[in-house]
């Protein structure tokens, strides 16, 4: 079989529309906002996707360090938030009243399922590592999402909201890797416009 007649069986068998309905809903999450900031007063505060644009960094960075796989860890960040297309994003104590982050885990899943095969079964096998917290990388996950949450709470500490500084210090506690707290160590000391005084500073020399 020549090449053009292997893309063209490859066009064929996938669902198109269910990839383009599948992308249309992970859009959404760039206008769901991240709820826990309304509890100290902030009114517009990042959307998920914003959020989950540097949590894939976050774990990238953390996986390198660690010595773990770095993509796999990466794209677990980006999964991890799919489900909140469907549940939205729920804040430390809405969550009190759920029975388990099962829901969200089951909008996520059911979010994927009418993918083609290979891509769901990815999905949704990072979307469980995720939630299990057995593996390296997906401890390393989870500590890049709480990771991101202690970033912005001293970015906007830093811009006179004072009580975001209570979520950067709750951050350390459910923190499960030595990398990532090294590296909260380092976050919460450093001053969020340093690295643009340094940038300053560099070109003056």
């Amino acid at each position: 079989m020549n090449d053009n007649a292997e893309t063209e069986r490859n066009d064929k068998s996938t669902d198109m529309r269910s990839i383009a309905r599948f992308l249309f809903e992970v859009g959404c999450l760039k206008r769901v906002p991240r709820s826990g900031w309304w509890l100290i007063g902030i009114r517009n505060g990042e959307s998920v996707a914003e959020h989950v644009f540097r949590t894939a960094i976050l774990g990238f960075i953390l996986a390198q360090i660690a010595k773990a796989d770095p993509w796999r860890t990466a794209l677990m960040c980006l999964v991890h938030d799919f489900g909140e297309t469907r549940v939205g994003d729920q804040h430390a104590i809405a969550r009190r009243y759920l029975s388990s982050h099962a829901p969200e885990l089951q909008a996520a899943n059911d979010a994927v399922s009418e993918l083609p095969n290979e891509m769901r079964g990815v999905f949704s096998e990072l979307l469980n590592e995720f939630e299990a917290a057995a593996s390296l990388e997906s401890r390393l996950a989870r500590d890049a999402d709480t990771l991101e949450c202690a970033l912005q709470a001293c970015e906007y500490k830093s811009v006179g909201i004072q009580t975001a500084a209570e979520f950067a210090i709750a951050s350390e506690s459910r923190l499960n890797t030595s990398v990532a707290r090294q590296l909260y160590q380092a976050i919460i000391s450093t001053d969020p416009a340093e690295w643009r005084n340094h940038v300053f500073r560099s070109r003056e020399e």
